[in-house]
């Protein structure tokens, strides 16, 4: 039986660790038995339908919230599989992208090698950033800032790569940018879409 989703599970969502996707919740249901033992396996190329009571190879059981592959890339495939006494009762096929793995730390943006200090802008209550460079990362297609009185990040938390930061706003070297005293201004470095691949945290 195909597995259907918010019954039989939730997901697949980011996993706790880079590389890794999960689900949320898993369930048993009257098509499947209430009480499966959940398996899955990951491929590069798509996996084929399995028969009902056909026997379960290569799969690797989990439970929900297990944080479940290593090294994952969008376009990987997850058949997710219900079984009972080691025969396929379920299943779910997932061609992985972006929204389901975890993706490692965007790279820091270095003042100096990648933007220069702020200085002060042309007007009023601007600021500026200056010799945007993207040397050594890859990918980076346009610039954006956001400004904002608190920090964006706490110490230790990162931007994850390829995330998307709402209400950031396309930004042109040298450009000048209204800023309150004592604001912070968040640097990014993205593709057109607007997924970071570098950033920095700057405070005014």
């Amino acid at each position: 039986a195909l597995l259907r989703e918010g019954m039989n599970y939730i997901g697949p969502v980011k996993g706790e660790n880079p590389g890794t996707t999960k689900f949320e919740a898993l369930a048993g249901s009257d098509s499947i038995g209430h009480n499966p033992k959940w398996m899955y396996m990951i491929s590069d190329e798509e996996p084929e339908i399995p028969e009902l009571n056909s026997t379960v190879q290569g799969a690797i059981e989990f439970e929900p919230k297990d944080s479940i592959g290593e090294n994952l890339l969008p376009g990987k495939y997850l058949i997710l599989l219900a079984t009972e006494n080691g025969k396929i009762k379920g299943y779910a096929i997932f061609r992985l992208n972006n929204a389901n793995i975890k993706m490692p730390p965007a790279a820091l943006l270095k003042e100096g090698d990648h933007y220069n200090k702020a200085e002060k802008g042309s007007g009023a209550g601007t600021t500026r950033i200056t010799g945007l460079k993207s040397i050594g990362i890859d990918g980076v297609e346009q610039w954006r800032i956001k400004t904002n009185p608190e920090p964006f990040l706490k110490d230790g938390e990162s931007l994850e790569l390829n995330s998307i930061v709402p209400q950031a706003n396309i930004y042109n070297d040298g450009n000048n940018i209204r800023v309150n005293t004592n604001d912070w201004i968040l640097l990014l470095a993205t593709d057109y879409s607007g997924r970071v691949k570098a950033y920095s945290q700057i405070k005014l």
